[in-house]
């Protein structure tokens, strides 16, 4: 059919911008995106261009794990640097002590950041206020309120 252009399609995931576009043979999408100084790019397989976008989004997560981990390896975050326990897990699955306070009783509670896309809420055990809510890149676990002596285990 002559006159026909390439269906393309751009979307933003996970705050990274990615393009597709239908290759010359049907079926085939190229792709590009970049995470940090890296462009990558590449073909993927697929019928629809939605079926398309999400295999590049997969390949998107799969590229800011990877991304994570060389940061991680490279030098620890700042935050990490004080607390040595903090600083040997983070280099196994890039997990950093985080502090939130409730914003209706002022309660201070600290909770471990991990690299693992997930959404929660979690809730203040003194006033049952929303303290944080997310859906995202990280996911957090082990809560605890500061102030308070911790359980042993």
């Amino acid at each position: 059919m002559a006159g026909k252009r390439p269906a393309r399609h751009a979307g933003i995931h996970r705050s990274v911008h990615f393009e597709i576009t239908e290759a010359a043979n049907s079926g085939l999408w190229d792709y590009c995106f970049a995470i940090g100084n890296r462009n990558l790019s590449g073909r993927v397989q697929a019928i629809l261009g939605l079926l398309a976008a999400r295999r590049v989004k997969m390949k998107i997560d799969r590229a800011l794990k990877h991304h994570a981990s060389r940061e991680e390896r490279a030098s620890p975050a700042p935050e990490t640097q004080s607390h040595p326990e903090v600083v040997r897990r983070t280099a196994v699955r890039s997990r950093i002590m985080v502090a939130f306070t409730c914003e209706a009783c002022n309660a201070a509670y600290e909770a471990v950041q991990v690299l693992v896309a997930a959404k929660g809420i979690f809730r203040c055990t003194v006033c049952y206020w929303p303290v944080h809510r997310w859906d995202g890149a990280h996911d957090y676990s082990r809560w605890r309120r500061l102030g308070e002596n911790p359980r042993n285990p």
